[in-house]
């Protein structure tokens, strides 16, 4: 398969992603204020995702970065791809309506089925396969690490604020999930 086929791969799952996200968020209710800090660490995660890849398969800007890949990782990366809109379909779905929203949020009750039995931030998981299929569908030093270096800052700002509204409003019985469930990627032992 030529190289550029797996560009084009990469940008239709961006965009099925993006697409599920976007329901998702349009239904959420929101009841927070807008998080200055998470809109902007937001729009870095999706320069690093979106426009940073168009940027790399629609013009030649960033052509002197190239490395090709193996096809083996290039198919490694259209497998971690196909999970991704899978992934966060379901855990949308099971995370329910008005339950999404752009910061830190409190809900009135935590999401401990479905996906959430296994980890406590599948959209996370899904996120970040999103960034390592970019890195093995893009065969260039900054469109492929864009999305990864984008999402870093994102994740590593909200899921600690989260996490600490969690255990704050939920105490012993969010503790107790924590416990048996991965953050972005399941336990192997519980």
């Amino acid at each position: 398969m030529p190289a550029d086929a797996f560009e084009w791969i990469y940008l239709a799952g961006l965009l099925a992603a993006e697409a599920i996200r976007f329901a998702y968020r349009t239904l959420a209710a929101r009841e927070e204020p807008a998080w200055p800090l998470g809109s902007l660490l937001d729009a870095l995660a999706f320069l690093g995702r979106a426009a940073v890849p168009l940027v790399y398969v629609l013009t030649p800007w960033l052509d002197a970065v190239n490395e090709p890949l193996p096809a083996t990782l290039n198919w490694t990366g259209a497998a971690a791809l196909a999970g991704v809109p899978i992934l966060l379909w379901r855990a949308y779905a099971d995370l329910g309506r008005g339950e999404e929203s752009p910061g830190p949020v409190v809900s009135r009750s935590f999401v401990a089925r479905g996906v959430y039995r296994y980890v406590r931030h599948p959209v996370y998981t899904a996120l970040w396969l999103l960034g390592i299929a970019q890195a093995l569908l893009l065969p260039n030093w900054i469109a492929g690490l864009a999305g990864l270096a984008g999402l870093m800052p994102l994740y590593l700002n909200r899921v600690p604020r989260d996490e600490e509204l969690m255990l704050t409003r939920f105490g012993d019985e969010y503790r107790a999930y924590v416990e048996r469930t991965g953050s972005v990627f399941p336990r192997l032992r519980r």
